[in-house]
């Protein structure tokens, strides 16, 4: 990764493509249009086999002079985004993703928080989600300034260069669900935090062929796969460097919640199902089951409680209440 910072725009803005013809110049528009002119743009083709790097190109050939694009064989997304890092100049990094786009308005009003909170090392912004056919938002996630929960994803925040080049942050390769399997261990490391009170992003969901319409035992799959990176990442980020007991406490906490989201989310799977079983095991895993006690939010470690004990008795039906009441959002 460069270590020439602060030389060149003071946005850098990583956008990966692959396949992406239909949707890349909705999300380099919202981009070239921004209400703050000063961020470079760059644009990492995945591979692609249809037409997205060109559509791309011409999507760009206005603002030339502030695009950097490139094009590499197909290796997926987090090794895309990585790929991307190595050209930041600016000053802060914000991933975008080639189907979505961000609010005109997002880098005014990061630049603004920036300079009046001290350039902290990362902030948070809410996000909305829009449909495939429609473009319509049906859904808009707020966090609250405690930051207690903000997203396992790495698309509504936006980070301080030198914090992250410092950690040398690498999604890992050839997994989906990338962004889980880091996003808690960058946020734990951070020094500051700031909670923007913007929607600034809007994520398309059901895309067909994405990533989220995966079947439900590959999607199970997928998500077991990034947690037990997000184990590895936590044992690979604390290792070489002093780390307060309180972050490396918040790490596991949240890998904690996440294995029982994990089940509460598949809930609709059998129980003598192979992975619902690993998932089981993996919960009642000692230093999975103490990471949740390392919360001080009450409510969490009672869900923790109630699920586990319910695990041991096979009260299943206490699950599956819990469950919907998740789904619908109670």
């Amino acid at each position: 990764m460069s270590n020439d910072i602060n030389k060149g725009a003071f946005f850098s803005i990583i956008v990966p493509m692959f396949n992406s013809e239909r949707y890349i110049a909705h999300t380099i528009n919202s981009i070239v249009e921004q209400s703050y002119s000063d961020w470079e743009l760059i644009l990492v083709d995945d591979g692609s086999t249809d037409d997205s790097f060109k559509v791309a190109r011409k999507s760009t050939e206005n603002v030339g002079h502030k695009v950097k694009m490139y094009s590499k064989s197909n290796s997926g997304l987090a090794e895309t985004r990585n790929y991307g890092t190595k050209y930041i100049q600016g000053n802060y990094i914000l991933f975008v993703d080639s189907d979505d786009y961000i609010d005109v308005d997002l880098l005014f009003i990061l630049n603004e928080y920036i300079v009046k909170r001290n350039q902290p090392d990362i902030l948070v912004f809410d996000y909305g989600e829009f449909d495939d056919g429609s473009n319509k938002v049906k859904l808009v996630t707020h966090f609250d300034k405690q930051l207690k929960r903000y997203g396992e994803v790495i698309w509504n925040k936006c980070f301080n260069v030198s914090f992250y080049i410092k950690n040398n942050f690498q999604f890992n390769k050839g997994i989906t669900y990338e962004d889980t399997a880091i996003i808690h261990v960058i946020m734990a490391l951070a020094k500051s935090i700031v909670k923007v009170e913007k929607v600034g992003y809007f994520y398309r969901r059901e895309r067909i062929g994405s990533i989220t319409s995966n079947k439900l035992d590959e999607e199970v799959d997928n998500r077991m796969l990034a947690l037990d990176k997000f184990e590895e990442n936590i044992q690979k980020y604390t290792q070489n460097s002093y780390i307060l007991n309180k972050k490396l406490n918040r790490m596991n906490y949240f890998l904690s919640l996440s294995w029982i989201y994990l089940l509460l989310d598949y809930q609709n799977v059998s129980n003598h199902d192979d992975s619902y079983k690993k998932i089981v095991k993996k919960i009642k895993k000692s230093k999975i089951r103490l990471g949740i006690f390392k919360s001080r939010i009450a409510k969490d470690i009672i869900l923790y409680l109630i699920v586990i004990i319910s695990l041991d008795l096979k009260f299943d039906f206490i699950i599956k209440k819990i469950s919907r009441m998740r789904s619908l959002g109670q």
